[in-house]
């Protein structure tokens, strides 16, 4: 490369190096740019006159066009409709910061992608341009739309928990009075087997009550001796409702079945998830089978007993990955929306609870088993229910009971209860009377509702113990547990969950007043109508 020089009115040419430095500068610059813009993980464009005048590979594999396609392209045209309006704009100086902003765009295919997009105008050589750049954020943007979704049914869960609580509350007194009246106005033993049924449906929608708990709060369970089988007889035909009819299940239970120790709910919600379960992972129908058994399990120098149960289903079947997260909290195979990940969670965390473990076994396309195994019960729970005459070892000496509830029916039923039995009783709706009354009384014991219309139950033992130290307390409700926090409760008052016999309540205040005694009452029947009759084994408070 050469200049002309005038030299004595002569001219030459001459070459000029440092015409060939620049001319070197400017080649490796745009050889540094075109390597940056080529391998950039994100999405560039220059725009020019309102149409793009270069693309760069990134650009290519996020848009799905070709990139003569993307040169013969207006710029706005990648944008989604919804956002296009501004960026249609032209591009003058100014008119467009180059602000990151989470925008959709349209793939060739027509397919919807959310990018981070910076669009800003600048002045080179004297010519405006636009530069474009984006950063594909699809799996990010539908990871965060699961959250929230999982996020939103995870809190109705716990306004549904909130709801649960009280109206368990409610219905636990209504079948209260209903079973308890029904109980004292029996005359005769032709009456029992009225009785027992109506008894039966009280203790399973007071069943009901906790499963519709526990499905929404994490409540502390209630462990006594069941029989797994009885589970499975009981929620035969609902369950036959819930899988459809193009899913059958074959029951295979074995005889003479060892008991176990456990929470009725939550057994009864480990075998309602799993056989959901298997009827989702076969669409178009198959078959289910559930089977018991016993198992002695070897475990070093000793074994272990174990009660088995089995749910197989012929569905799809997993692979090794699904099966090492199926229990992880959230996760799931099926489509947005169509499922919490949370069932088999909660399964597993049940099992665990109850000292037992699962164990799955699946093969794809031909199906899955999950085994749960739970220990046996020790012959020495099989003592779990009071005969019928026990509740006279725990009738009272007279002893003066401050009774405070504020449902009248409960408050009435209790009483009759209570004076039944040898005790007496003064009864009161709020906390304020029965601080009122307390002034006039020397009690032994306080039987308070956890939740007053105008105090907690705990406040109020708290004020009354400041005037008589001695006092025993006995706290009482139909909310569950974890809503009104008795954990930390019990450990400074005792506790009696609603609904409860007349056995647990008259033996947990013989424990309370064991070994006070006090003057009895004349009558210990005050109260009751000629030939009323009282089944203590019943649910009644």
């Amino acid at each position: 490369q050469f200049a002309l020089v005038n030299r004595n009115s002569e001219w030459e040419m001459i070459e000029t190096f440092q015409h060939k430095m620049t001319e070197q500068a400017l080649r490796d610059s745009e050889e540094k740019f075109r390597v940056l813009a080529e391998t950039a993980a994100c999405g560039f464009c220059i725009v020019e006159d309102d149409k793009i005048s270069y693309a760069n590979l990134a650009a290519e594999k996020i848009t799905g066009y070709s990139r003569d396609e993307l040169l013969n392209m207006k710029f706005w045209e990648l944008i989604h409709p919804e956002y296009r309006q501004f960026y249609e704009k032209e591009a003058t100086g100014g008119s467009i910061n180059a602000e990151k902003q989470e925008v959709k765009i349209l793939t060739r295919d027509n397919q919807v992608k959310w990018v981070i997009l910076s669009y800003g105008g600048v002045v080179t050589d004297g010519k405006h341009v636009v530069l474009g750049t984006f950063y594909d954020i699809t799996e990010r943007k539908i990871a965060e739309e699961i959250t929230q979704q999982q996020l939103y049914r995870v809190q109705k869960m716990e306004v549904i928990g909130k709801l649960a609580s009280g109206m368990a509350h409610e219905i636990n007194n209504q079948l209260t009075v209903i079973q308890a009246y029904l109980d004292l106005y029996a005359k005769d033993d032709s009456f029992s087997f009225i009785r027992s049924k109506i008894g039966q449906a009280v203790e399973k929608t007071s069943r009901l009550n906790r499963q519709l708990m526990l499905y929404s709060r994490n409540k502390e369970s209630t462990k006594g001796l069941h029989d797994l089988n009885k589970n499975l007889k009981d929620l035969r035909k609902m369950l036959k409702q819930m899988i459809g009819e193009d899913v059958t299940i074959h029951y295979h239970l074995a005889e003479d079945l060892w008991l176990i120790n456990a929470d009725a709910a939550n057994i009864e919600q480990v075998i309602v998830n799993l056989i959901l379960n298997a009827r989702d992972a076969m669409p178009d129908g198959g078959i289910i089978v559930v089977t018991t058994k016993n198992m002695v399990i070897e475990q070093g120098d000793h074994s272990k007993r174990a009660v088995c149960l089995s749910v197989s289903d012929t569905g799809t079947g997993m692979d090794d990955n699904i099966i090492s997260q199926i229990f992880e909290p959230f996760f799931t195979t099926k489509g947005l929306g169509k499922g919490t990940g949370l069932g088999l969670t909660v399964v597993d965390n049940i099992i665990k609870a109850h000292g037992g473990w699962i164990d799955v076994q699946s093969t794809l396309g031909k199906g899955t088993t999950f085994n749960v195994y739970l220990p046996a019960a020790d012959n020495i729970l099989s003592r779990s229910r009071v005969n019928s005459g026990e509740h006279r070892t725990f009738r009272g000496k007279g002893e003066r009971i401050l009774l405070v509830e504020d449902d009248p029916d409960v408050a009435d039923l209790t009483r009759l209860v209570l004076v039944e039995n040898g005790y007496r009783v003064s009864v009161c709706r709020r906390a304020s009377e029965a601080l009122e009354v307390f002034k006039k009384n020397n009690f032994d014991l306080l039987i308070s509702d956890l939740v007053l219309p105008d105090a907690r139950g705990f406040h109020l033992a708290g004020q009354l113990r400041k005037k008589k130290p001695a006092l025993k307390v006995l706290l009482v409700s139909g909310y569950s547990d974890d809503w009104i926090g008795v954990g930390k409760l019990g450990q400074e008052y005792p506790f009696l969950p609603k609904p409860y016999t007349a056995v647990d309540l008259l033996r947990k205040v013989h424990q309370l007043l064991k070994g006070h005694s006090a003057r009895r009452p004349n009558s210990c029947n005050i109260g009751m109508k000629k030939g009323m009759k009282s089944c203590y084994k019943c649910p009644v408070i």
